[in-house]
């Protein structure tokens, strides 16, 4: 969860949860010092009044929001490019999904959703080390 939270956090910005669970990644995505709104869709009542008693300065400062309803109900109320980061990790909802599941479904879905900013001093740190290799390779 923590290496799934470092990923979707990467960015900074407007982080996307899809699940919250016992509410492990969204601890990790609220340590971010970067998150500027953490939004959570989250299904379950029970699992949502969770998240609201574990979090409830991030919900009272609006650096965190529940959404309540499944992804494929509430997706489409955001708007395009609105996140820097998602996480997704919902369960099956029956034993037939648990198969190839839903999530291949989210793929396209992420696409509109999600904002990508190049970052140039990573493509510039990426642009050192490949030219670092190519120079060992030389030499060796």
């Amino acid at each position: 969860m923590k290496k799934l939270a470092s990923i979707a956090t990467s960015n900074g910005g407007q982080v996307l949860e899809l699940g919250f669970g016992l509410g492990l990644s969204a601890g990790f995505i609220q340590d971010c010092p970067d998150i500027e709104k953490h939004t959570i869709v989250e299904a379950h009542p029970d699992v949502r009044e969770f998240a609201r008693q574990k979090y409830p300065e991030a919900l009272n400062t609006g650096r965190m929001e529940i959404v309540s309803g499944f992804w494929q109900e509430v997706s489409s109320h955001f708007d395009d490019e609105s996140f820097d980061g998602i996480l997704f990790d919902t369960v099956p909802l029956t034993p037939e999904d648990a198969g190839t599941f839903h999530q291949h479904e989210f793929f396209q879905e992420a696409g509109r959703l999600y904002h990508v900013r190049l970052n140039t001093y990573t493509l510039e740190e990426v642009r050192q080390k490949a030219e670092g290799r190519r120079q060992k390779e030389r030499k060796g």
